[in-house]
């Protein structure tokens, strides 16, 4: 679309996904005048940052509770701090709470038109509760955190879930689809780009 579409607005974001079998891809682009992150590590979610969720069984809440997450659900964050691009593991089953390398993640930041690009990898090696195939339904959601001076002051997020509570049951739901060719997209990070860009301009 447009970008000049999304002028007038404090906040904004367009997200694609696609996938293969090592990997679901993430594009989101969001739109916010003042881009701004002056914190590290866990805290990044106070400062411009994305958070992508992902309930792998969509069996949403254990019953019983009104929120958080269960053995089959990922959180995790991405933002560029004044340690660099930093991500940032929130839960997941088998992981460690804590950065997970940038190798993961590139944020490209284009101040005359208020917008960061978020190119998301996560590998199966990551996401390993995660089935890789044609037909795998799943519950996803994505937040982008808005902090023009200092503490996050607003967000937006596909479906509420994340950043007004940990709610997975709220996550909208989605099939890995291949008649696309999705499922053929290289895997290396420089082909996944060049293959949006193609997207995004029709080139």
């Amino acid at each position: 679309g447009d970008i000049n579409s999304w002028k007038g607005q404090n906040r904004a974001m367009k997200v694609l996904s696609k996938w293969n079998n090592n990997a679901m891809y993430i594009l989101a682009d969001v739109y916010d005048s003042v881009f701004n992150n002056t914190y590290t590590g866990f805290d990044i979610w106070q400062g411009d940052s994305v958070q992508v969720a992902i309930d792998t069984e969509m069996n949403g809440l254990a019953e019983g509770t009104k929120t958080g997450y269960q053995a089959d659900d990922y959180e995790f964050g991405y933002a560029v701090t004044p340690n660099g691009t930093e991500t940032y593991i929130y839960f997941g089953p088998g992981l460690k709470a804590g950065d997970m390398g940038s190798q993961v993640t590139k944020i490209i930041r284009d101040d005359s038109v208020g917008v960061t690009r978020y190119l998301i990898k996560l590998p199966k090696e990551i996401i390993s509760q995660f089935e890789f195939a044609e037909g795998k339904e799943y519950s996803f959601n994505i937040a982008a955190n808005d902090a023009d001076v200092l503490l996050r002051e607003g967000y937006v997020q596909y479906t509420n879930g994340i950043t007004d509570s940990k709610n997975p049951s709220l996550f909208k739901r989605f099939k890995l689809l291949s008649s696309d060719g999705a499922a053929d997209l290289p895997n290396d990070s420089s082909s996944f780009i060049q293959q949006i860009n193609e997207i995004r301009t029709g080139h």
